[in-house]
């Protein structure tokens, strides 16, 4: 039986690649493994997550076919419960039973652990704090956390990420050193995940004032029509935004991609300018329709209740649209 190897290099295009045309030499080994393997140009990725695009490969299923639809942490109990029920195929596994020595360096833990005779990120010694976010009681709590407080958390990580992704010189050089003890044949799959953040081999260093001012002048270009961003704030505090946009191969129709107001001012009347605000700004460019699509998913009972408070008209629903008891509610309103 051969050796089998999997290397997911997470969030990198091929536009970065030069083997794709790219003008920098970005890979060079993989280039050289290209020469004597085939090129798949044309493919699709199941899903734009990480984590249902992963189940994937691992089961040969669809998202709805597997049951993981959401990245973490925002898979819901339902899904990990329909993965457990539906998981008749799980690659590593698979192999495992037919004689593989299975090794993952990767840090997700939860299911992808599942049949691998070795997991880990790296092979230095867990702080406390990782050790204890490993228990799988505490992970489930975490993914019971609302949204703001993972986006808060999401920060974090970011301007931490050298602390918390490996570099892949060092996720490679530790799966290299597995290759040379593993037994033979071995399944290894390695996770590359730095092209997520700056650099951990890399100092970085925030945007400053004029990185800012260059993007809010982009974005306040009048012939950018795709994405319109507006901000109500409050001296330097930023209260709300909203991202709207004409829908392409329409006259007068305009997308409401997010409005988001800060937890704490919520209910204080900001939404509603921000919407009052949107309403005005397609009124000016002859806008007639105001589209925004939500999910009837009881936890977005005050969005809905949020848009029919501003006489917004509940226009069409497709049932079933993310997933079974999950449909599309799209309301709109008509500009005079």
């Amino acid at each position: 039986m051969k050796n089998i190897i999997i290397i997911v290099v997470d969030a990198f295009r091929i536009k970065n690649l030069s083997a794709f045309g790219y003008e920098k030499e970005t890979d060079k080994y993989l280039k050289k493994i290209g020469k004597e393997s085939l090129y798949f140009k044309k493919h699709f990725s199941n899903s734009n997550s990480t984590a249902p695009a992963l189940t994937s490969i691992f089961t040969g299923k669809l998202s709805k076919k597997h049951g993981i639809i959401h990245q973490v942490p925002y898979t819901t109990d339902k899904e990990f419960d329909d993965f457990e029920d539906n998981k008749k195929f799980w690659l590593p596994s698979f192999l495992k039973e037919k004689g593989y020595d299975t090794i993952a360096i990767d840090w997700i833990g939860l299911w992808f652990k599942d049949g691998f005779d070795y997991y880990e990120e790296k092979e230095d010694k867990d702080s406390q704090l990782r050790r204890f976010m490993k228990i799988p009681k505490v992970k489930r709590f975490l993914l019971t956390l609302p949204n703001w407080a993972y986006k808060f958390g999401k920060k974090v990580i970011k301007t931490r990420a050298s602390e918390q992704f490996s570099p892949t010189k060092e996720t490679m050089d530790l799966a290299i050193s597995k290759i040379k003890t593993a037994k033979k044949p071995f399944f290894l799959f390695v996770h590359c995940w730095d092209t997520h953040f700056p650099f951990p081999n890399t100092k970085f260093s925030p945007s400053g004032k004029k990185d800012s001012e260059e993007i809010i002048k982009k974005l306040e270009n009048n012939n950018q029509k795709e994405y319109i961003v507006r901000v109500a704030s409050s001296g330097n505090q930023v209260l709300g935004y909203y991202c709207i946009g004409q829908r392409a191969l329409t006259e007068g129709v305009y997308d409401m991609y997010w409005i988001v107001v800060d937890p704490e001012k919520s209910g204080t009347g900001i939404g509603a300018e921000l919407l009052r605000d949107a309403e005005s700004f397609v009124s000016s460019k002859n806008g007639r329709l105001i589209l925004a699509e939500t999910s009837s998913r009881k936890d977005y009972d005050l969005t809905r209740r949020f848009y029919r408070k501003n006489n917004y008209s509940e226009l069409a629903v497709i049932k079933d649209f993310y997933r079974e008891s999950d449909s599309l509610v799209i309301f709109g309103k008509y500009l005079n």
